[in-house]
């Protein structure tokens, strides 16, 4: 019995077939000589992303600098004048010889965030706090990592509560300084996640946090900002920490109050 099917189109099926098995050889030769199934695994990845796994939150309790740190405030007890509390900034500064005639303590970590402040805060080293004034400066690291603004803001709430529970002198935050951004992405090649129109916007949240909690604000951001809304490149190597003549200038407000 002789098939229904048209010639033309029995050739046409046949012809695809053999195409189709010559390209997928031709294919299996390419892939194996790129890398085979890694290369072919990892095409497939790209073309077919999975959805993206949640990144692993920064933490700076884990760092090797942060237990160190930790560790010495540990040993000491003392009851101090002034707490400069907070991340590089705090700690890269002599804040003691800036201040000769009181007992001030950097009680400052780099790298550290809010939450990391919070996990500190019983490990100060300071035996009571009533004649202590302490200067919160802090939040960059949180907004380089991508944390919400609304946790940093809650963070920043518990450590005032922490103090308001202790009798002292005197809470102020210290809102953020302004980024050189010109300098930073030349010493970050890396993309910032931040710039001083998002540094300003959390500043605005940090003045809304120190009134209804009736804590001290230091506005430093205007203090120090140039005519281009940058960090002066005089007071600045790296465009985000600052060298000498940035905390000199730091100090000066501070005084002024």
């Amino acid at each position: 019995m002789r098939s229904s099917v048209p010639r033309w189109i029995r050739n046409f099926l046949i012809g695809s077939l053999v195409l189709n098995i010559m390209f997928f050889a031709l294919a299996g030769v390419f892939i194996q000589r790129r890398g085979g199934y890694n290369y072919a695994a990892g095409v497939f990845s790209r073309l077919f992303p999975r959805k993206e796994e949640q990144k692993a939150v920064y933490n700076p309790a884990s760092t090797l600098r942060y237990k160190e740190r930790v560790s010495i405030f540990e040993e000491i007890t003392i009851e101090p004048d002034m707490i400069f509390l907070g991340d590089s900034l705090i700690e890269r500064a002599e804040w003691s010889e800036f201040f000769q005639d009181t007992v001030v303590i950097n009680r400052g970590i780099s790298g550290d965030t809010t939450s990391g402040i919070l996990n500190r805060l019983d490990s100060l080293g300071v035996s009571v706090f009533t004649k202590t004034r302490v200067f919160f400066y802090v939040g960059v690291n949180d907004l380089l990592v991508g944390i919400p603004e609304g946790l940093i803001i809650e963070n920043y709430r518990e450590m005032i509560e922490f103090f308001k529970g202790r009798p002292n002198k005197g809470l102020f935050i210290q809102n953020l300084m302004p980024l050189n951004e010109d300098l930073c992405r030349h010493h970050r090649p890396q993309k910032l996640r931040i710039d001083n129109d998002s540094i300003k916007g959390f500043n605005r949240k940090l003045k809304e946090l120190a009134v209804e909690t009736g804590v001290g604000y230091i506005e430093l951001y205007s203090g120090i900002v140039n005519s281009n809304d940058q960090l002066p490149e005089e007071y600045t190597f790296d465009g985000l920490h600052l060298n000498g003549k940035g905390y000199a200038h730091w100090v000066s407000i501070i005084q002024n109050l």
